[in-house]
């Protein structure tokens, strides 16, 4: 358990500890959404800017769980919690439903919002 602990640079602050994760595949799948983002985002300008943002958003995440920063793992998941409805805008831009795209878009960021005062994770 020590091994991991420092790995993972924590010191086993109890239960309400948040870790990060010592394996690397979660950090592959993270990838997954925005490749098939931007492959779906091909003939559709709102559709590219939509993965656009879902890449940099999972790329900020993904940042911030690296990090080790106080607080920025739970941050970094409420953001990728909020990131959900990017990847279904994405798929109602791509689908030809313009409204209901940029009504994902204003959950994404109402989500984001909300997550000042409730967290996320």
């Amino acid at each position: 358990l020590a091994k991991d602990e420092a790995a993972a640079g924590t010191d086993g602050g109890g239960a309400g500890a948040v870790r990060a994760p010592t394996r690397r595949w979660p950090y592959a799948a993270l990838g997954l959404a925005p490749a098939v983002g931007v492959a779906a985002a091909l003939g559709s300008p709102l559709a590219g800017v939509i993965a656009l943002a879902l890449v940099v958003t999972v790329a900020r995440a993904r940042a911030a769980m690296r990090s080790g920063a106080p607080g920025a793992f739970p941050r970094a998941v409420g953001s990728l919690v909020a990131a959900v409805a990017l990847v279904d805008a994405l798929a109602l831009a791509r689908g030809g439903h313009t409204v209901a795209a940029l009504a994902a878009i204003g959950c994404f960021a109402l989500t984001l919002l909300a997550q000042r005062r409730i967290a996320g994770s």
